[in-house]
């Protein structure tokens, strides 16, 4: 599958942006100490907000690619979700929850799991699909010989 410099990018794409997104902070503390480099202070964790959007994003992507649908990134698009992360976000810091804290630094391991699912579904469904049409294709080719092939005229031993 080829792409053009004009085409939007795909769900998978937007998911492994959501995954870059999720462990940006991680990886660059993790430089930063690798390089021997001291942290002076530890970056500010994403917000709630941010979080919920990200997962909305990546649910809504995921659910299309699964279904084949289009309609919930038409119904669910960056102004409401945008709105929705506010919202919660808003009830979650006046509950001091924090998703940050409940995710740990598992965000790139629910990003690949979320992504492998993705990839899976649609393997699972083109493979069914191949599968179906040669079984189609094999039926029509058989109906087809039965046609063609003259009945038998009754004579047996004719074979030589």
């Amino acid at each position: 599958m080829t792409t053009t410099d004009n085409a939007p990018p795909s769900a998978l794409q937007g998911l492994a942006a959501d995954a870059d997104m999720l462990g940006t902070i991680d990886s660059e503390r993790d430089q930063a100490q690798g390089q021997g480099a001291e942290v002076a202070a530890e970056p500010a964790p994403p917000s709630n907000e941010s979080l919920i959007a990200g997962m909305l994003e990546m649910g809504r992507d995921v659910f299309c690619e699964f279904t084949s649908c289009s309609t919930p990134k038409a119904v669910l698009g960056e102004s409401q979700i945008g709105s929705l992360s506010v919202a919660w976000a808003r009830v979650l810091d006046k509950r001091g929850i924090s998703l940050h804290h409940y995710m740990g630094n598992y965000g790139e391991e629910i990003a690949a799991c979320v992504m492998t699912y993705t990839i899976g579904a649609n393997l699972y469904r083109a493979v069914s699909s191949e599968m179906i049409a040669r079984e189609a294709n094999a039926a029509a080719l058989a109906r087809h010989a039965k046609r063609t092939v003259p009945a038998d005229d009754g004579v047996a031993g004719d074979g030589g």
